[in-house]
């Protein structure tokens, strides 16, 4: 458990480190978990078989050459891997808020879209409304032209009928004037 929470396992190799059968499954587990394994080498003893294979590739600190370089060394590795993890950190932080700014803008744009969707639904049934209503609309217009021509038509006939009399009149006037002239002209002759 202090393994997969740590950041860093520091290996201080010792021959009875080197000797121990828990050592070679601390640095398994701390691999296994993708820790930042330090080496460090505080005495000349050999690796055991389990270890090397873990530890081959890494670079060791060895304190025995020069211990206050060791110390030194040790502690700027430290340092090292920190601040990379804090920088590492740092930008996972960053895309995972970019990844989350882009995730708001991405839902922004669903419920925009979806709110557009809405308002063109909306307007297309309005439009369909209207439009039945201009249907409506044509059919009384068209109901009362064909009224108005039929009220017209009864008006003309009834102007004509009014008017039938007095061409009647008009008719008898002329044939009475035109009878009347014709012995007269006939009695020219």
């Amino acid at each position: 458990k202090n393994i997969r929470t740590s950041k860093i396992l520091l290996f201080i190799s010792t021959a009875t480190s080197n000797e121990s059968p828990w050592t070679s499954d601390e640095i398994a587990v701390a691999r296994a978990y993708e820790k930042k394994i330090i080496p460090f080498r505080y005495d000349n003893s050999q690796y055991n078989e389990a270890v090397i294979l873990y530890l081959a590739k890494l670079d060791f600190i060895d304190y025995q050459t020069n211990p206050d370089n060791a110390l030194m060394r040790l502690l700027a590795a430290v340092k090292g891997y920190l601040k990379e993890e804090a920088e590492r950190r740092e930008r996972a932080e960053a895309e995972e808020n970019r990844r989350k700014e882009a995730e708001i803008r991405r839902k922004q744009r669903e419920i925009k879209e979806r709110e557009l969707r809405e308002k063109v639904a909306l307007l297309e049934r309005r439009r369909h409304e209207i439009m039945e209503e201009i249907l409506s609309c044509e059919k009384t217009l068209a109901g009362l032209n064909r009224e108005k021509q039929f009220v017209e038509k009864d008006i003309s006939d009834l102007r004509n009928s009014l008017d039938e009399p007095q061409r009647g009149k008009q008719d008898a006037a002329e044939r009475v004037d035109g009878a009347e002239a014709k012995p007269v002209v006939e009695r020219c002759y």
